[in-house]
């Protein structure tokens, strides 16, 4: 077996020929015996390739699991099992890589759009797929013969909203809100419409995403101190956010008369959070008279700019909002660059 170490790792790696094709790989693997049997299987995969034999048909669910395996030292290897994961719910467990249909992905595509994503994580949920297809292939396995769907992306200027439109949407979300606690906690119907308006009030206050929001536990909140503990599984790294008054004052409200001892906003069920209220906010966008350019997750980009024209330094807006790469947040810069612009126009003119 031609396993060895090399001298700047303590993982396991394997080289050989086949047909006078050199493979190498890393089995990651530091146990000797483990690396044996990866190495095994790697030879197996490789013969059959350097052979352009297929092996048997593979399960949607077994090639996606095995793509996810590739990436487990990755650093983003939690955005790949997310997107494994609904890739994996989508497909029915018994269905066969090869029979999967260009249909099926654009239903796929489209369910996840429906449900709020933007159109940028749905092309990613549908790369990885068509990343698991590539490793079936190269492990010699029969795949589907189609093209990936894409979603059109928009590269231009990042849409933010001034305070003006925030408070329309608001009070949008305030005129279909029961506010007596009494109805509150009697109507269903009401205490969702109630969840809509302070899920926004929480998202404009905090910059957070909705996932962030909507998964909200009373021990993560701290009246006394007025602070929120926040941890971002995407970036994985935490976040002590201090409240807004209007933060404040929803979150006093709500634990004044609190629906689940866990969950800020529990589901209908009672038994986990409550699903992001896309549908509710989005009408009331519309509503205010705002087009469809304005989603949800807008109020980020909007936090992340009046910040920056704030004075806030860039470092800072990076740390608060989460962001690992420091790239994500120099986007927001182009609307505090023409506030730096306007101000300094109106100094060269004497004003």
């Amino acid at each position: 077996m031609a396993l060895y170490k090399p001298s700047h790792s303590n993982v396991y790696q394997t080289r050989f020929q086949v047909k006078g094709k050199m493979f190498r790989k890393s089995t990651g693997e530091t146990d000797i015996n483990k690396a044996r049997k990866f190495e095994v299987d790697f030879r197996r995969e490789c013969r059959l390739a350097a052979l352009n034999r297929t092996r048997e048909p593979i399960k949607a669910h077994k090639a996606l699991d095995a793509f996810l395996a590739t990436k487990k030292d990755s650093d983003n290897f939690k955005n790949y099992k997310k997107h494994v994961d609904v890739c994996k719910k989508f497909f029915f467990s018994q269905q066969y890589l090869h029979d999967v249909t260009f249909d099926q992905l654009e239903k796929l595509a489209e369910q996840e759009a429906e449900a709020g994503y933007a159109n940028a994580t749905v092309n990613h949920r549908l790369q990885t797929f068509s990343s698991a297809i590539t490793l079936a292939r190269k492990r010699g396995f029969k795949v589907p013969d189609l093209t990936i769907p894409k979603l059109k992306t928009t590269k231009g200027r990042t849409r933010v909203l001034t305070d003006e439109e925030f408070e329309a949407i608001k009070v949008q979300l305030r005129d279909m809100t029961v506010f007596k606690s009494d109805k509150y906690r009697a109507t269903p119907q009401a205490a969702f419409r109630q969840d809509a308006a302070d899920i926004v009030e929480l998202l404009s206050g905090t910059g957070a995403r909705r996932a962030e929001v909507t998964t909200l536990e009373w021990p993560q909140i701290n009246l006394k101190t007025k602070t929120i503990h926040l941890y971002r599984s995407k970036t994985d790294n935490e976040m002590v956010f201090h409240m807004t008054n209007d933060a404040y004052e929803v979150l006093v409200r709500r634990s004044e008369n609190k629906r689940h001892p866990l969950y800020v906003f529990p589901n209908r069920n009672g038994n986990g959070p409550r699903r992001s209220p896309g549908s509710s906010i989005k009408k009331a966008i519309a509503r205010a008279g705002l087009g469809p350019e304005v989603t949800p997750h807008v109020f980020r980009h909007s936090v992340a700019t009046k910040l920056l024209n704030g004075g806030m330094p860039i470092t800072q807006v990076q740390y608060f909002l989460g962001h690992k790469d420091p790239m994500t947040t120099h986007r927001y810069l182009h609307t505090s660059k023409q506030a730096s612009s306007v101000a300094a126009a109106a100094i060269l003119s004497g004003a």
